[in-house]
């Protein structure tokens, strides 16, 4: 399958996943988590191809430019989903947009996720709202800026996870050999070391922004538990659907 198979294939699933156009959880779900682990196992199918085939299933390096808004935790959930893809993200605070920079085939992938899981936080951030209780202490705005850093906190956690178990060859629950899990570390690490110099030469004076403060402990814990349960994979989440860095 080429990678415009494998990005197509994706952004099937992620439509299959969205609960604005699928009803049934379950299904969700499995798509959700199927959409994750087809990329990493798209580039251990391509080893056997040859340096320049290889490049052109990963696409060029190139950078993306999206709108963001206000909210800070939306960059944070970018930044996360382009952990797990080897992309970098770049927050542009004055024009209020954020930059993926990486292979395409990745960048395209990021987008798409990132883009879902937002759409997730920001439809439960009501639902969060009208069951909570105590309504009369909490500032509704500090409410959704809370649980939207919540949801992004737990989504870091659970990239973490999955990054850590690919290491070990463990990709949504399907173990691969000790010498395909070496061969996918060697894989990442040279994608890394690319897109890292790719930053440096584009952004040679890249400096570290400032991150979103949390004012309601209710927002944060119910925006926690919400992003804890966006199932990723087969061993983290077991709720519906959602992601962080």
């Amino acid at each position: 399958m080429d990678r415009e198979n494998v990005i197509e294939k994706i952004q099937k699933l992620l439509a299959r996943a969205d609960a604005d156009r699928n009803d049934n959880e379950h299904e969700r779900e499995i798509a959700l988590r199927q959409a994750n682990a087809l990329m990493a196992m798209h580039e251990l199918s391509s080893i056997d191809l040859t340096e320049s085939e290889q490049r052109r299933e990963l696409g060029e390096l190139t950078e993306s430019d999206d709108p963001l808004g206000n909210a800070l935790w939306n960059s944070s959930v970018y930044s996360a989903i382009a952990k797990m893809n080897n992309c970098r993200c770049i927050r542009s605070p004055h024009n209020k947009t954020i930059h993926i920079l990486g292979h395409s085939s990745k960048v395209t992938v990021t987008r798409d996720l990132a883009a879902y899981c937002i759409r997730s936080i920001k439809r439960e951030m009501p639902n969060a709202w009208n069951g909570l209780i105590g309504k009369a202490n909490e500032n509704r705005r500090s409410f959704n800026t809370s649980f939207g850093n919540g949801a992004a906190s737990a989504i870091f956690n659970n990239v973490h996870k999955i990054v850590e178990a690919r290491k070990q060859g463990n990709i949504d629950g399907q173990q691969l050999s000790s010498s395909q899990a070496m061969i996918l570390v060697d894989i990442h690490k040279k994608q890394l070391a690319e897109v890292n110099s790719f930053v440096r030469q584009t952004y040679p004076h890249l400096r570290t922004g400032n991150g979103s403060r949390s004012y309601s402990r209710a927002g944060y814990s119910a925006g926690k538990s919400f992003g804890s349960g966006l199932s990723l994979n087969n061993q983290v989440g077991r709720r519906s659907a959602g992601l962080l860095n």
